[in-house]
């Protein structure tokens, strides 16, 4: 089984925040071969944005590089379709959110996997049909540690 990620999970595999232990065992699964996770190709630049302007931890410029490098790798990155694109702005006007959101909800429609995100704010904006398809990390049943 496989899930689509989103920034705000991916940051907390390099910087200690609320719920950086059930992304960690995200990534655990990915490493033992258990799942597969997807990001958009351009969720590297939000990765690297969030970790260079942490308001808290602040790491340094190799750090920073080493964690993209390091995400690059582990993640699947893919490149939107066209009808995902479409997908993604015609949610973006819905629900509404901005498109870098709805396009990480569209490729979880396309590829019918979970989306996975810390970001409460966006999950109180999905309309109830759309919240099957999305789950905040602090509701997923695994075990932390």
């Amino acid at each position: 089984m496989g899930y689509i990620l989103d920034a705000s999970v991916i940051v907390k595999w390099f910087i200690p925040e609320e719920e950086s232990n059930k992304a960690l065992k995200l990534k655990e699964l990915l490493l033992r071969g258990e799942t597969t996770l997807y990001s958009p190709r351009y969720a590297i630049v939000e990765i690297a944005n969030a970790l260079t302007l942490h308001p808290v931890v602040k790491l340094s410029q190799n750090d920073i590089v080493d964690a993209i490098l390091a995400s690059e790798k582990m993640l699947t990155l893919t490149d939107l379709s066209q009808e995902e694109w479409k997908t993604a702005i015609k949610l973006a006007k819905e629900i509404p959110t901005p498109v870098y959101d709805s396009a990480y909800l569209s490729l979880s429609l396309n590829m019918n996997f979970i989306f996975i995100t810390a970001d409460s704010k966006l999950y109180a904006r999905l309309p109830g049909n759309l919240k099957p398809h999305v789950s905040l990390l602090r509701d997923l049943p695994l075990e932390e540690g």
